[in-house]
């Protein structure tokens, strides 16, 4: 422990750490913890988890000047340096963390993706890069969650992965709210299992709340809101049902409105309310982190 913490060293049972060691590990409330590479460059924003596992095991990942080939290395998350095919990306939360968030109004019949599909489909990121302009701290840009091909409405962008899961994981509690078009027969009994909660296919959704704003005949305009986020979550429900999707617009999520920004604009927003917290309890974390570092030395 007299070198300065590696970013491949593994958690140390306190048993196996001098006295003087022992007690800066007290000092520190929340001591750091190893994560696996792959979600790394996955909090990064680089890629999936399994995009990331097929370019550690083909030697296309460096952490720190060191090519890594075994998927299940683990490394200190906080300020250290990865390459990724050759394009290094900023550290997860280094000491000088300054996550920025972006609201935007998506329109319909765009590719949420950074690069093409093969497909002659208009994608969304290199538009949000050209609007931000050459600016060298926004970083790399990130999603919270996604929208469809066909949907539109409210997406918030960031600069730093892990703020986008955070966002984005359940227990959190970000309510998403949209306005739906739909077509089909809506009865009391499907609007009851709609909120108790649906299994299809083998993945549980829960329930969600669903309110007729207007209705003609068959053709209904309602307001539907979710507490999280799985793929295409709204219309494999929608679809179980029988109720037919012609307009999906997203129009909250969290405390970020749709109405705050031009069909197509993009403006930068401050942190709020739970993000604001979270974002605050890093900071702490990272600071206890460096301060244990720099006694290691």
């Amino acid at each position: 422990f007299r070198r300065r913490l590696s970013p491949f060293r593994s958690a140390v049972p306190l048993s196996f750490v001098s006295h003087r060691m022992q007690c800066v590990l007290k000092e520190v409330k929340t001591p750091p913890e190893t994560v696996k590479l792959a979600k790394v460059m996955a909090l990064l924003g680089a890629c999936s988890r399994r995009e990331a596992e097929k370019l550690i095991r083909n030697g296309k990942v460096m952490v720190e000047n060191r090519v890594i080939k075994n998927v299940a290395t683990r490394i200190f998350p906080y300020g250290v340096k990865v390459k990724i095919d050759g394009r290094e990306y900023k550290p997860l939360h280094s000491y000088k963390w300054k996550p920025r968030i972006w609201i935007h109004y998506k329109l319909p019949q765009i590719l949420v993706s950074h690069f093409p599909d093969g497909s002659n489909r208009k994608i969304l990121f290199p538009v949000l890069e050209k609007m931000i302009g050459p600016d060298p701290d926004a970083g790399h840009l990130v999603s919270v969650g996604r929208l469809d091909y066909l949907s539109e409405g409210l997406m918030i962008i960031t600069n730093d992965g892990s703020l986008a899961r955070h966002f984005e994981l359940p227990e959190n509690n970000y309510t998403r709210k949209y306005e739906m078009r739909i077509h089909g027969h809506i009865t009391d009994s499907k609007l009851r299992a709609v909120s108790r909660g649906v299994k299809i296919d083998g993945i549980l959704y829960a329930g969600i709340d669903m309110t007729i704003l207007k209705s003609s005949g068959p053709n209904h305009l309602v307001s539907v809101s979710i507490s999280e986020g799985k793929n295409r979550e709204l219309r494999n429900i929608f679809a179980h049902f029988n109720w037919r999707v012609s307009k999906l617009k997203r129009i909250q999520y969290g405390p970020y409105k749709l109405n705050d920004i031009p069909k197509g604009g993009l403006l930068e927003v401050t942190l709020k309310g739970k993000a604001k917290l979270w974002v605050e309890e890093q900071r702490k974390k990272l600071i206890e982190y460096e301060v244990l570092s720099k006694k290691e030395t």
